[in-house]
């Protein structure tokens, strides 16, 4: 058969259509150790590609893919992914890579205004108060507040590719469906 490959910018490979090995992939160990041979076309450190950072799903034509979200020391990386996809009986049919190797430099350590969850949770109780209409009382908040969950965690956000990737708090903000100001959560 045929393989087409596009390159990106950098002239590493951002994507291959087409088998272009004759193994066979059956589980995340066997789709990093491909990832991980093919490291230096596609401009990645070796080793890049952990098992535990591949997850698989299967749609409903058989096809399987399995999506390698990297983490940098020990935080999720927020796009920069590669996903490769196999047929039902484990041939190797595409890749498409988003991995970006400067991931690997972003400083992991928050600093300034927002250096730890605490800081981040009370900016966005500020910014949901903005929303209450009137002045509503100390007591109005605090039991607003005592409804909703705040799920956080430091990750490299690097979904917008025309800017750098940067430490961010992600921030998932939930509240109980018996609540009396019930939501179904918003992500900042």
């Amino acid at each position: 058969g045929f393989v087409d490959v596009g390159k990106n910018t950098a002239g590493k490979v951002r994507n291959i259509d087409g088998t272009f090995t004759v193994d066979t992939v059956t589980d995340a160990a066997s789709a990093a150790a491909i990832l991980n041979r093919m490291s230096t076309l596609l401009g990645v450190p070796t080793g890049f590609a952990q098992a535990g950072d591949i997850t698989m799903s299967t749609n409903d034509f058989g096809s399987v893919f399995y999506r390698l979200r990297p983490t940098v020391n020990g935080l999720r990386v927020m796009g920069s992914e590669v996903v490769l996809s196999t047929d039902s009986t484990g041939t190797v049919t595409s890749l498409i890579s988003n991995y970006d190797a400067e991931i690997t430099t972003v400083n992991h350590v928050p600093i300034g205004t927002v250096d730890r969850a605490s800081k981040v949770i009370d900016l966005i109780k500020t910014d949901l108060l903005s929303d209450f209409g009137g002045n509503p009382s100390q007591a109005t908040k605090d039991a607003f507040f005592a409804t909703l969950d705040f799920d956080t965690e430091l990750v490299i956000y690097h979904e917008d590719l025309n800017n750098d990737p940067q430490l961010a708090w992600r921030v998932n903000v939930t509240s109980a469906l018996d609540s009396l100001h019930p939501s179904v959560g918003t992500r900042y």
